[in-house]
């Protein structure tokens, strides 16, 4: 991991960018599956929250309840 004054670090797994990653500094992991539609957020503690991506668009630009950015 690799963090620039306190932002996530966000990456591909693969070549394809079926799945997103964002790599937070206080240790949480959001998993992006695109074609599954479903962000996986897990915690140091191994606690793991499933919820269905949320087009922005759809919302009026929101983020969704529950998965904004971790509290540091």
């Amino acid at each position: 991991m690799c963090f620039d004054q306190g932002k996530p670090f966000v990456y591909s797994r693969d070549e394809s960018c079926a799945v997103l990653v964002t790599e937070w500094p206080n240790g949480v992991v959001d998993t992006h599956e695109v074609a599954e539609g479903v962000v996986t957020r897990r915690w140091p503690d191994g606690r793991e929250l499933r919820t269905p991506c949320v087009d922005p668009d759809a919302n009026g630009g929101r983020a969704r309840p529950g998965l904004g950015a971790p509290e540091l």
